[in-house]
């Protein structure tokens, strides 16, 4: 596997092919949106920008980018698509949505989303998936997470999965009715670490970077680990299908120790080639 990323990176996220061998990433703490070509070279997409953990491309050009809000940014202009605001006043000890984590596009356009929950503190209590059907309309289509993470469609876009971090779990959802319904889940326990972000391969098999795990594994739809792929670091945090025919399998990372900027992207040959993924049309 090769290193391709100069520091200078603190917690990169939300990573996404850019259809040219290269990579658009967010620095999660560090702040901004970035674009690795592929001959190496890093350019500021959205600068400043904190607390972003899921990019997905527009069909309009640009790319949607989660963090305090869900927007649409294109050629330096930002039009923000949703809220927290946009959602109904949480019920008595729920908490109210935070910021909004890993992000992924259904086939008619519209955006899944984890949303974080918090308290009066600012700690976490919980997450939901949000499903946003146009500008500033959308709805939580299941509560009871506890870090809704790494979305992924199946081949046939049947079925919805995604990460519940700290429970140690994918869920599960059928997207037959076109709103994701949840189904069903299976552990991850078997694996180091807990399961953040994934992407998926053209045979439905899923692979998840595992926080503190230090690796990416593939599983099955139905929950088998297939393989697990070992990094030199521990804390691998999400991965992308890219490159030409997206034969190549891209894995970002925190800094380690932490603070120290020296996040890395790794790429290396992919055991199949990835989905192609739906942009966004809202």
């Amino acid at each position: 596997m090769d290193q391709i990323l100069p520091p200078g990176f603190l917690t990169l996220e939300g990573p996404v092919d850019d259809g040219d061998g290269g990579l658009v990433f967010a620095d999660v703490y560090g702040g901004g949106i970035h674009h690795l070509d592929r001959h190496g070279t890093v350019t500021t997409l959205v600068p400043k920008r904190r607390g972003s953990a899921g990019i997905h491309p527009h069909a309009d050009g640009g790319y949607l980018v989660t963090g305090r809000d869900v927007s649409h940014v294109k050629d330096g202009q930002t039009r923000i698509l949703f809220t927290r605001d946009d959602l109904p006043e949480p019920a008595e000890g729920e908490g109210r949505v935070g910021g909004f984590n890993d992000i992924h596009c259904a086939p008619d356009g519209s955006i899944l989303v984890g949303a974080v929950r918090q308290d009066a503190n600012g700690e976490r209590v919980g997450g939901d998936l949000i499903h946003i059907t146009g500008e500033h309309a959308g709805y939580s289509a299941y509560g009871g997470l506890s870090l809704p993470n790494g979305l992924a469609l199946s081949p046939d876009k049947s079925r919805l999965f995604h990460s519940d971090t700290y429970y140690d779990q994918v869920v599960v959802s059928s997207m037959e009715s076109g709103r994701p319904v949840k189904i069903g889940d299976f552990s991850t326990s078997g694996t180091p670490g807990h399961p953040d972000g994934m992407a998926i391969d053209e045979a439905g098999h899923l692979w998840i970077a595992f926080h503190y795990g230090g690796c990416v594994a593939e599983y099955s739809p139905d929950g088998r680990e297939l393989s697990r792929l070992e990094f030199p670091v521990k804390n691998t945090l999400s991965v992308c299908f890219g490159g030409q025919g997206r034969t190549q399998l891209f894995v970002v990372t925190n800094s380690e120790p932490e603070g120290e900027r020296n996040a890395k992207v790794y790429r290396l040959p992919a055991k199949r080639p990835g989905l192609a993924i739906d942009p966004c049309r809202i």
